[in-house]
């Protein structure tokens, strides 16, 4: 009867051992969880984070290549701008075909004799026009045509090649023919000066090749 007593606090003990170990078992897991649902957040922080830094790299990157393209759109505009007043006007250039024009073929004796002068005069000259040819009362002379054509002056003479200009204190008319250049000049004409002028260049140019 004395040995029952005894073995029942034994039983009780290990009963309180097991019950101690599933406590800090739970404890274990708790611990885990929470460290799991840690990490998650962060991750989750992390990403959102990321995520709404893309919309100002973005924006960057194409302010940016806006930026570098603007400067050649607007160089190119100013290009064209500049090139485009540069191409218009000015006279044609000088023919070089000029050169091989005979001018005493460019009037006849009878156009002479009108002019006051007498037929079968007919010498060679020259001058900075270019060849001429010498019919005693006037000279006509031919070359190719030079920029200066129009800085001399003179009355504007319409109806007579291309464009004309009378100098009375020269006794010319000089004519433009495209890049040719036809000059007549009067020493001993008979009549009104420019009428004669006028009428002899004309017959002149007409007979141009």
């Amino acid at each position: 009867m004395s040995t029952h007593p005894r073995s029942r606090p034994r039983r009780s003990s290990a009963l309180v051992a097991v019950l101690g170990a599933l406590a800090l078992g739970a404890a274990g897991c708790g611990s885990d969880d929470a460290t799991t649902t840690t990490d998650d957040s962060a991750a989750r922080t992390t990403t959102a984070t990321t995520t709404a830094a893309s919309p100002t790299t973005a924006t960057t990157a194409a302010t940016a290549t806006t930026t570098a393209v603007a400067p050649t759109t607007t160089t190119a505009a100013t290009s064209a701008s500049t090139t485009t007043p540069a191409a218009a006007g000015g006279l044609p250039e000088g023919d070089p075909a000029a050169e091989k024009i005979d001018p005493c073929s460019l009037l006849t004796d009878a156009d002479v004799v009108g002019a006051g002068g007498k037929a079968g005069v007919h010498r060679p000259d020259e001058n900075d026009v270019g060849k001429g040819c010498d019919h005693g009362v006037l000279t006509i002379y031919v070359g190719e045509l030079h920029p200066n054509f129009t800085a001399f002056g003179g009355e504007k003479v319409p109806g007579v090649g291309d464009e004309a200009y009378y100098r009375k204190q020269w006794h010319d008319l000089r004519t433009r023919v495209g890049g040719v250049r036809v000059d007549v000049q009067c020493r001993l004409c008979s009549g009104s000066e420019l009428p004669t002028l006028k009428k002899l260049a004309g017959r002149a140019v007409s007979r141009l090749p």
